[in-house]
């Protein structure tokens, strides 16, 4: 909430601030799930409400992908040599707007210590835009960011639509939202071809590792005795 309130101030170095402080104190692949999707979903309550203008609410995606990157830093301390080359292709595709456009390149940039390359697809891109390019590409897997409000229903029509041409095709669906009933949501999303529904990124993660049997590298590269070890960042895209 302090985040999102900072955001609507305008005030881009104490929401930077906010952010590193996080980082610093839970780690900061925690940030997206506790801190930046959080902010997001309140964006998007505002804005359906007609609370949130669209120039504000273009504002706040533009500050948090800036914030994202400075989380990324410039340097890698020597971890890249560390990073697994890159065997499996996932798409990430947006329900139904570009906020989840910009859950997609969160998850990317947890992916990274992970054997696989995270590609976020445009919002703007049409499901039978996505069809012709995972035909041609040939992703191991897709995943499907819901952020509400909105979205599941899109969500649904684009998952039966990609297991209707791709019988073997892994789908991840992440529901942001609450959920009365979970298990009814669960049943939904699985009779219409899901084959896994998360609830967070860091799931996220952990479900395209299993599904995929990938490898992770790594975070961190070995300090010589006497060094300090660097600050931990977020790994780059």
């Amino acid at each position: 909430m302090s985040y999102y309130q900072r955001l609507l101030a305008g005030d881009h170095k104490e929401t930077q601030q906010l952010a590193m402080e996080y980082a610093r104190e839970k780690g900061v692949e925690h940030v997206p799930d506790d801190v930046f999707i959080p902010a997001l979903k309140l964006a998007r309550r505002d804005r359906v409400a007609s609370a949130l203008s669209a120039q504000d609410e273009e504002f706040i995606l533009n500050q948090t992908r800036e914030i994202l990157e400075e989380l990324s830093g410039s340097g890698d301390n020597g971890a890249e040599a560390a990073r697994p080359v890159a065997t499996t292709l996932v798409f990430a595709v947006p329900a139904h707007h570009r906020t989840e456009e910009l859950v997609g390149q969160m998850l990317a940039k947890l992916m990274r210590p992970v054997a696989c390359e995270v590609e976020a697809i445009s919002s703007d891109m049409l499901p039978v835009d996505v069809e012709a390019a995972i035909a041609d590409r040939r992703p191991g897997l897709v995943f499907i960011p819901v952020l509400p409000p909105g979205g599941l229903e899109q969500a649904r029509y684009l998952a039966k639509r990609l297991r209707t041409r791709f019988a073997d095709l892994k789908i991840i669906v992440g529901f942001f939202g609450r959920s009365r009933n979970f298990d009814k949501l669960l049943v939904r999303l699985r009779s219409v071809g899901a084959s896994y529904i998360t609830t967070s990124l860091l799931q996220t993660r952990s479900q395209i590792q299993a599904l995929l049997e990938l490898k992770t590298a790594p975070m961190k590269p070995q300090v010589p005795e006497g060094q300090q070890s660097p600050r931990p960042q977020m790994p780059a895209a």
